[in-house]
């Protein structure tokens, strides 16, 4: 289990650093997500070093507790990602930039710590040889710091929560879960250190069910960083989804009208290619297009529907197809402009179902 585990935990991660960095490409001047790209790109990069050091891959000539100062001060790099995202959520940029570097000192002065630690080991040491106090002082102080640093970052998300927006909440209370079980497992993992400190090692199935603790905090963390942009994306998609239908829905009147007037074709907009084909933006820029050029179709017809009863949508459309025949036949129009498929409340929402629901009819009676 714990092997499954560990490797769900490390897929996790990278997959969320391919997500987040994709986001922060498209958003570069979120200083947020930077943050949380720092965070899972160090993250991401532990286990590699990890598999480094168990397979003896020499790594700038360091001793086994250099390869670990490496580690655990990437790993301290990564926690310091995560406060600061906490601190760009829940404070303005000005004051989260000043409390940002106080935990940068803080974090140094560990690290600092944890050098000269390491130093003062014999380099043929390795992590294991928790007989020597200056290995026991640096796991115990790796995970004292580790776990403080989670602490500050839970606290940030907290004093947050009321003030941010329902998407931001729900995946900040996810984040809270995750990190909460990343903070008892750290607590746990420093008190195991002071008791092997003072020669009581425990071993066996509480160490690996702390284990289990860390590693689903791990996960349910990865799953609340990534919820907010997640669900953005998802309920963009939907709307995406939405324009697109539309859009082929509407497709009938707009080449009816256009036929008629072709001068209320926007040409100005960019050629359509393949990409733009299956973009965002191009299915919105291509269903906007389609409102507009419809509605100024029908304002341009209007007058010789002016008078003809028409109470839903495919009276409407019946009525339709005769005003463009009048038209085509060089009829003159009885009347000025009136208003044609107006919707009963105020709204581009309301206003393209309308025109819709009239494409639609207007196709059946074709």
């Amino acid at each position: 289990m714990l092997t499954v585990l560990r490797v769900t935990s490390m897929i996790a991660w990278i997959l969320g650093l391919i997500w987040i960095a994709y986001q922060t490409v498209q958003a570069p001047r979120n200083t947020r997500l930077r943050w949380l790209t720092g965070l899972f790109a160090a993250v991401a990069l532990q286990p590699l070093l990890v598999w480094s050091y168990g397979h003896h891959v020499d790594l700038f000539g360091l001793s086994p507790m250099g390869k670990f100062l490496v580690v655990y001060s990437l790993a301290l790099f990564g926690d310091f990602c995560l406060i600061c995202f906490a601190l760009y959520v829940a404070r303005e940029p000005r004051t989260a930039t000043r409390w940002a570097r106080r935990y940068a000192v803080l974090l140094a002065a560990v690290i600092l710590v944890l050098t000269v630690l390491v130093l003062r080991t014999p380099s043929q040491a390795r992590p294991s040889a928790t007989a020597l106090p200056t290995v026991a002082a640096f796991h115990l102080i790796t995970n004292l710091a580790g776990t403080a640093c989670y602490v500050a970052a839970l606290l940030w998300v907290l004093r947050c929560l009321r003030h941010a927006n329902p998407r931001l909440a729900r995946g900040l209370k996810i984040t809270a879960v995750g990190m909460a079980g990343t903070i008892l497992s750290g607590s746990c993992y420093a008190a195991i250190d002071i008791l092997g400190y003072a020669g009581l090692k425990v071993t066996g199935p509480p160490t690996s069910l702390i284990t289990v603790v860390y590693y689903l905090g791990s996960l349910i963390l990865v799953i609340g960083l990534c919820y907010p942009t997640i669900a953005m994306r998802v309920a963009g998609g939907r709307i995406w989804w939405q324009h697109r239908r539309d859009y082929r829905s509407l497709l009938p009147l707009r080449t009816a009208l256009h036929e008629h007037f072709p001068q209320d074709a926007l040409f100005r907009v960019p050629l359509p290619t393949w990409r733009d084909a299956f973009s965002f933006r191009g299915v919105h820029r291509r269903y906007y297009r389609c409102l507009i050029e419809c509605r100024d179709g029908l304002v341009r017809i209007s007058p010789h529907l002016a008078g003809l009863p028409a109470d839903n949508p495919a009276a409407l459309a019946a009525r339709l197809r005769e005003a463009l025949r009048a038209h085509a036949a060089g009829e003159p129009a009885p009347t000025a402009a009136v208003a044609v498929a107006i919707p009963a409340r105020h709204g581009l929402h309301d206003d393209a179902a309308e025109l819709v629901a009239l494409s639609r009819a207007f196709q059946a009676t074709g």
